[in-house]
């Protein structure tokens, strides 16, 4: 979120493909229930940043049917495609490890 790193899923994929020829770090959760809840992403730690913060981009489909995005600094984007068939612009493919959100204990 800070200098020169990717500041949006879309870079982050860029960079990744481009420089490290990998996918990650993304993953996809089957539905994201109301409350607090958490999921795990490969690829990423606390020391792989020196001075920055980590942050998640998070592309969704809501009730009414329209497709979102909702950045890590809260801009919330609206998407023109369901977000895998948007991903697919930057060779976004499946299959995909669609995760189940643990609830996190309170």
């Amino acid at each position: 979120m800070q200098g020169a790193g990717p500041h949006t899923l879309e870079d982050t994929i860029d960079v990744n493909q481009k420089q490290y020829r990998r996918r990650g770090p993304v993953t996809t959760v089957s539905i994201l229930p109301g409350g607090l809840y958490r999921v795990w992403i490969d690829g990423t730690s606390w020391d792989r940043i020196l001075s920055g913060r980590a942050g998640a981009d998070v592309a969704f489909t809501d009730r009414a049917g329209a497709h979102w995005i909702r950045r890590a600094t809260g801009q919330l984007d609206e998407l023109a495609a369901p977000p895998l068939e948007y991903l697919q612009e930057w060779d976004f493919y499946g299959p995909h490890d669609f995760q189940t959100p643990e609830r996190v204990p309170m």
